[in-house]
């Protein structure tokens, strides 16, 4: 079993990995959808939209 230094279970890392993670892919979807819109298509902020559903969808069944 693994010792954790900061974390209390390998539950609590996946959650944290996955909150990070989907922080940061949301705020990139919120620069291509505004103060960066011009330099990304419809096709490149739908296929982040995407991204995000999936790491939505995958992370849970990590725990």
């Amino acid at each position: 079993m693994t010792t954790f230094q900061h974390f209390a279970s390998r539950e609590a890392v996946v959650e944290y990995i996955g909150r990070e993670l989907l922080a940061t892919l949301q705020q990139d979807l919120e620069n291509m959808e505004h103060g960066e819109y011009h330099q990304y298509s419809d096709e490149d902020r739908e296929e982040m939209r995407n991204r995000i559903a999936d790491v939505e969808a995958v992370v849970p069944t990590l725990k």
